[in-house]
């Protein structure tokens, strides 16, 4: 991923002709067949993910790569530009979305979370399409998103997430309000106050069932 086809096709998609455009996704399709994307927040496939994505293909064994978030980052911001501004002109596009999710295992991980990120950044703005390009998921690789979505949904704990944008990178901030069990171990005390609604504000991170070692967010 250390050429980035998808840049250069985003920057001439915007004035090219129709024609000329649907030629450039012909292009970049073949090209999203060896993208591999990365996010810190998965972990890297193993062989045992090929093997159960790809049970009936000899040809899709583990390969080898090299990549980066923001490379990442860079195509899946391309693609969805692309999506948001020419998918009702050019249908082509939703195959491109389907190939990128379909030969390697951790790519439609990695998708859905952007698709979240993004979506509770600016809801009113990019909800419309990012429900778009799930549906295209949903068609290419049905099975495999239900599995995922089913997967995130057992490994978050329930909570109010609240996306906020930020000036520096990674440009946002997840604060997470969690309410306090009204649970007790002890005899009831009587005191009203235990059932009070307790919120706590982590700015930074999620809480999940696998905590990550280290806040991906500090503040200097």
């Amino acid at each position: 991923m250390q050429s980035n086809p998808s840049s250069q096709i985003t920057h001439r998609f915007q004035t090219a002709r129709s024609e000329v455009r649907a030629l450039l996704l012909q292009c970049l399709l073949p090209w999203l067949e060896n993208v591999e994307l990365v996010a810190s927040s998965v972990p890297p496939a193993t062989p045992l993910s090929y093997i159960m994505y790809y049970p009936d293909s000899g040809t899709r064994g583990r390969r080898e790569g090299s990549g980066s978030t923001e490379a990442t980052e860079m195509i899946l911001n391309n693609l969805f530009y692309i999506t948001a501004k020419f998918a009702d002109s050019h249908p082509y596009i939703e195959e491109l979305w389907g190939t990128l999710c379909q030969f390697w295992p951790n790519n439609l991980k990695v998708i859905l979370r952007y698709l979240l990120i993004i979506s509770g950044m600016a809801p009113n703005e990019l909800l419309a399409y990012a429900k778009r390009v799930a549906l295209y998921l949903a068609r290419s690789c049905t099975n495999r998103l239900l599995d995922e979505l089913m997967s995130e949904l057992q490994t978050v704990e329930t909570l109010n997430c609240l996306i906020e944008r930020t000036e520096t990178p990674p440009f946002y901030r997840l604060t997470s309000m969690r309410k306090a069990s009204s649970h007790s171990d002890g005899p009831a005390s009587g005191n009203n106050d235990s059932k009070v609604q307790d919120i706590g504000v982590e700015k930074g991170t999620i809480h999940t069932k696998r905590h990550s070692g280290e806040d991906p967010i500090k503040s200097g």
